[in-house]
């Protein structure tokens, strides 16, 4: 699935979330601290669930720039590692949604629209590659 309307589609058809463990719901850049340009906390678990691992992974489109998106996928795919295609499309879709949300419901959040705006720039942008 290579489209953004593809990505979309697969947040629809996650795998059962039995057996996994309590995890983020969404760790969005509004859900993260950074200092000295290092991540030094997660924040905000009123949305700690058993969710689809794909809604984790949706921050590399919502914070990392395409190479460091690139890196992370190649660092945890393949033989060695444990992603797969599904899960990050899965991934990627979630992105679309929750950039569409902020977008959505950032009328007067500056910081919220900016974040919006960059997943959705890009999610479309991955999907024209």
């Amino acid at each position: 699935m290579a489209s953004a309307t593809g990505a979309a589609i697969a947040v629809a058809d996650p795998p059962s979330a039995s057996n996994r463990p309590a995890r983020l719901r969404v760790l969005h850049p509004g859900n993260l601290l950074v200092s000295d340009g290092r991540l030094s906390a997660v924040i905000d678990f009123g949305d700690l669930t058993a969710g689809d691992p794909a809604t984790d992974l949706s921050v590399a489109w919502l914070r990392l720039p395409r190479p460091a998106r690139m890196a992370f996928r190649a660092l945890t795919y393949g033989p060695s590692g444990w992603l797969d295609d599904y899960t990050w499309n899965r991934a990627r879709g979630w992105a679309l949604a929750l950039g569409l949300a902020f977008l959505a419901n950032s009328s007067r959040d500056a910081i919220m629209s900016a974040i919006g705006h960059a997943a959705l720039s890009s999610v479309l942008d991955d999907a024209s590659r």
